[in-house]
């Protein structure tokens, strides 16, 4: 038997990592209060069972420990289209104390006595990336919580629709939240309509139908996976046990996909890598399972929206596209006997982070999946593609932040605008914003200095286009000269 006290500690052995993952002595990393308490970890029977005595106390609207079971990546990463199971079982109990043989009614009691604001649960991070996916940070998370006290909620508790987000898994229905944490990351969490100490089910149509409604697209990648408690305050002694735990993921194709038989066509779509870490496994029932980040830390990823299902594809034959080995680019369509001619010019197979974007044949889409919905991630190209993949990493290629309006520009210190192109028409509306009706303000490559008429503030463009832009001369046109052109030099702004 293992025990370990320090905040962080990983236990492995051969198949599979159990992590204390206990940040509340350090408040401060998630934007909290800095907590009082502990998390001892303990773990036996070579990783099949463990368990977690805790008592935290401070500001107990944050999260203080994610202790969990962590399964070693060999199938991960994994798309959501190329899922095809996600079985878990498992057995569980969280009691505060001196109070593990008394009956539920005294048990939850103590729950209320001790203040404690506690979940199990299985949770997932996903991104567009499928190596961000395996790391801290990933832009989105889904959790499932089969247990939770009834003093926790879960993000957007206020503002979802539950009533209409309702699954039933094993006979037990869950219902759908959605929220963003402080870190910016987008949170789904299924919570079962009863508190439940024993599972034995398949988790992976609570993942499909976030997508068939368009929550999520499904060429994200699911890059980890754990099972454990999420404990937010517990002013007594607490313990959560663990035993006869399996987690794992099985994509379709595999040996033991339970719909084999019907997935020959997505197998044209998938495209999955395996991620290693650092992360020795421990002995265990896991198997081959994938699992997620060994800690949490802040994300600013901005709240993308390019999620959201657009349209139905309305084309009989879905074209999927992949990536050559001589890096050139086909297509492929399903239910054709051959691939048209004009189709030889080649889309990648995949869908192209930010990060690796070098050409326009990196913005051209995927698709989606047959039978499924696209999302403006699966068939945005181009212009629009490039933009939703900056703000899944949290960049805004266009810079659509407002100007600032906490000063007046002068030509010493102008109100700098970027532009790719020969001209821009700026909007200024004073200092502070809205002191006065929208006077547009023209600069351009030429004249890279303005002012506005109504309130006197400079703008200046600074041009960040191609040095050598063809259409910079306006092919012979002449600017006509107004009454600043005879102006002495010495007034002319510098």
């Amino acid at each position: 038997m293992l025990v370990y006290h320090n905040p962080r500690p990983e236990a492995r052995t051969l198949t599979e990592s159990v992590n204390n993952n206990a940040w509340g002595a350090n408040g401060s990393e998630w934007g909290a209060s800095v907590s009082t308490g502990f998390s001892c970890l303990t773990v036996s029977d070579g990783g099949r069972n463990f368990s977690v005595t805790y008592k935290w106390e401070g500001d107990a609207s944050t999260v203080k420990a994610f202790p969990y079971a962590k399964a070693w990546p060999s199938n991960f990463p994994v798309q959501l289209w190329n899922l095809s199971s996600l079985p878990f079982s498992a057995s569980w109990r969280t009691f505060v104390n001196g109070t593990e043989n008394e009956s539920v009614q005294k048990q939850e009691q103590a729950y209320d006595n001790a203040a404690l604001r506690a979940n199990v649960a299985v949770d997932m991070f996903l991104s567009d990336n499928s190596t961000n996916s395996t790391l801290v940070g990933p832009p989105i998370e889904i959790m499932i919580w089969p247990w939770y006290t009834k003093t926790i909620l879960p993000l957007g508790y206020d503002t979802s629709t539950p009533a209409n987000d309702t699954v039933e898994i094993g006979g037990v229905e869950y219902s759908l939240y959605q929220g963003y944490n402080i870190q910016g990351q987008h949170v789904f969490s299924w919570l079962a309509h009863e508190n439940l100490t024993q599972v034995d089910v398949d988790y992976a149509p609570l993942l499909s139908y976030i997508v068939d409604k368009g929550f999520l697209g499904g060429g994200l990648y699911l890059g980890q996976l754990e099972f454990g408690t999420e404990v937010m305050n517990a002013n007594d002694q607490a313990t959560f046990e663990a035993w006869d735990y399996s987690l794992r993921i099985i994509r379709h194709g595999d040996p033991d996909d339970p719909h084999r038989a019907t997935s020959t066509a997505t197998q044209h779509l998938q495209h999955c890598s395996t991620s290693h870490t650092s992360t020795t496994p421990v002995s265990g029932p896991l198997h081959s399972a994938t699992a997620m980040s060994v800690a949490r830390t802040a994300f600013r990823l901005a709240r993308a929206s390019p999620f959201r299902a657009v349209a139905p594809r309305t084309f009989s034959s879905i074209a999927a596209r992949r990536r050559s080995e001589t890096d050139k680019y086909t297509f492929t369509f399903l239910g054709a006997e051959k691939t048209p001619s004009k189709w030889e010019a080649n889309p990648p197979g995949k869908i192209i982070p930010f990060d690796e974007v070098k050409s326009e044949e990196d913005l051209l889409a995927p698709g989606a999946a047959p039978g499924t919905v696209p999302t403006d991630l699966d068939q945005a190209t181009g212009l629009e593609r490039l933009e939703i993949l900056g703000k899944m990493r949290g960049i805004d290629i266009f810079d659509m932040k407002p100007l600032p309006s906490d000063r007046h520009g002068t030509f010493q210190d102008p109100i700098v605008v970027k532009s790719g192109g020969e001209e821009l028409q700026v909007g200024c509306t004073g200092s502070p914003a809205d002191d006065h009706v929208v006077r547009w303000v023209v600069v351009s490559r030429d004249r890279p200095y303005q002012r506005c008429d109504e309130c006197g503030s400079v703008y200046k463009m600074e041009y960040i286009g191609p040095a050598d832009d063809p259409h910079h001369a306006h092919h012979g046109y002449t600017e006509p000269k107004t009454m600043a052109d005879y102006v002495k030099d010495d007034y002319w702004y510098r």
